[in-house]
């Protein structure tokens, strides 16, 4: 089982204050305690950050990737943003909220395929047939996914 720690979001009083102050001690210490408690990668929610959402999704993966050794599951709709976070990040990352939107598929698809595991792939071509995203079943065949990453 591959578990996730989903509490650093922008939505969150705390993390949402600690990004506008560029605060990065709060989110660390939430990265720590998820470790803590066991989580194999930690999400990392900036919302639809459509303003200098590069430079914040960067910042936070920097910041957290500096005191802990977890990786991250960059969480957000901005696709531009998911791409600086992949830049910065250390190791695997995983990428969150997928949608089936072909347009978007056809970006992150590449962006991708160096990084999720068989695992994740599982998860992404559940997420995309509930979805509508069937012209990724070859792609995301059973077979990738019962293959060693």
């Amino acid at each position: 089982m591959l578990v996730v720690g989903e509490n650093i979001s922008v939505v969150s009083k705390v993390v949402g204050d600690a990004v506008k102050d560029r605060n990065a001690e709060p989110i660390i210490k939430m990265a720590k305690e998820q470790k803590d408690a066991g989580a194999d990668y930690i999400d990392v929610n900036i919302g639809p950050a459509t303003k200098k959402g590069e430079e914040l999704m960067q910042w936070i993966v920097k910041s957290i990737q500096d005191k802990v050794n977890t990786p991250l599951a960059l969480d957000t709709k901005n696709i531009s943003a998911i791409e600086a976070g992949l830049e910065v990040h250390k190791g695997t990352a995983m990428i969150n909220s997928v949608t089936g939107d072909k347009d978007k598929l056809d970006i992150l698809m590449p962006l991708s395929r160096p990084l999720l595991s068989s695992i994740r792939r599982y998860v992404l071509l559940r997420r995309l047939l509930s979805s509508g995203g069937e012209d990724w079943e070859t792609l995301l065949s059973p077979t990738i996914v019962l293959g060693s990453s």
